[in-house]
């Protein structure tokens, strides 16, 4: 059985070469509110080894709607999306965008919100990474194989709905 710290939020750089590759998944998060296809666009010109590509509109929300621009997916469609990813419960989720982290939390907190623990944002992101001296590569994302071990505890006290919200703020008074 191998040992491995326990991280809070943020995870430097060296420490991620600390696990074999088959423990790891690295996600890249970066995008751009304005030009949909730029955080991928920007994943193809340069992005850590073996990392995969998560799409703020098409892998962390579900469509815009009545509920906001970016809801949250339902919980079967993200598992799906986390099992092609062959993601499990043991992995090490390590998350980074080039935005001082604000696309890697969103990811960060559905992984939580979904129950997986071991999952932290890379301190830096992409641009701490490159500071760091490592190196990065281009084009399309590594096949993963699909995963068969993620089991998924949905975290209620995570998510607050509208009449949630409400309900809160009138025990306030």
């Amino acid at each position: 059985m191998t040992f491995y710290k326990q991280y809070d939020l943020l995870i430097e750089p060296d420490e991620t070469l600390n696990f074999p590759g088959d423990s790891i998944k690295i996600f890249d998060c970066r995008a751009d509110l304005l030009i949909s296809e730029l955080g991928y666009s920007s994943f193809l010109k340069s992005h850590i080894s073996n990392s995969q590509y998560l799409s703020i509109d098409k892998d962390l929300s579900s469509k815009a709607g009545i509920h906001g621009r970016h809801p949250l997916p339902m919980m079967k469609s993200w598992l799906a999306k986390i099992k092609n990813f062959g993601v499990s419960n043991s992995d090490q989720i390590v998350l980074y965008d080039e935005t001082g982290g604000s696309f890697a939390a969103r990811a960060w907190w559905m992984f939580r919100v979904f129950g997986h623990d071991r999952v932290q944002i890379l301190e830096g992101g992409l641009p701490g990474w490159i500071a760091a001296g490592y190196e990065t590569e281009q084009g399309e994302p590594t096949v993963a194989l699909p995963g068969v071990g993620f089991v998924a505890v949905r975290q209620s006290a995570w998510v607050a709905d509208a009449e949630g919200v409400k309900a809160a703020l009138s025990s306030l008074s």
